[in-house]
């Protein structure tokens, strides 16, 4: 949901996205919703279709993974990168993940 436009995807193609059923994902999201880090939106134009869109706080909780991410990355790969490579990972990794929201 992240690298969608406005944190918002459609949950008919976020089920897709992560291979799991329609029922599947609906208690993934429940789960979610009830935490507070993303919040079911219908549009009054079509009540059928169901978005899920990030919130603010499942924008920070998204950002703290990250930087939990990317620090296990480095640790895990230190034993086997110089400081450089390491450097060029991190540049990288960073270009990606701010591509992907």
């Amino acid at each position: 949901m992240a690298a969608a436009p406005s944190c918002r995807s459609r949950m008919l193609d976020l089920a897709d996205q992560l291979a799991v059923t329609r029922g599947g994902l609906t208690r993934i999201v429940d789960r979610l919703v009830e935490r507070g880090w993303i919040e079911r939106d219908r549009p009054e134009a079509n009540r059928r279709e169901v978005y899920a869109v990030l919130t603010a706080e499942g924008r920070a909780i998204l950002s703290a993974a990250r930087a939990v991410y990317s620090r296990v990355l480095k640790e895990t790969l230190g034993a086997h990168l110089d400081e450089g490579d390491l450097s060029d990972l991190a540049r990288i990794t960073g270009k990606l993940l701010d591509a992907m929201g």
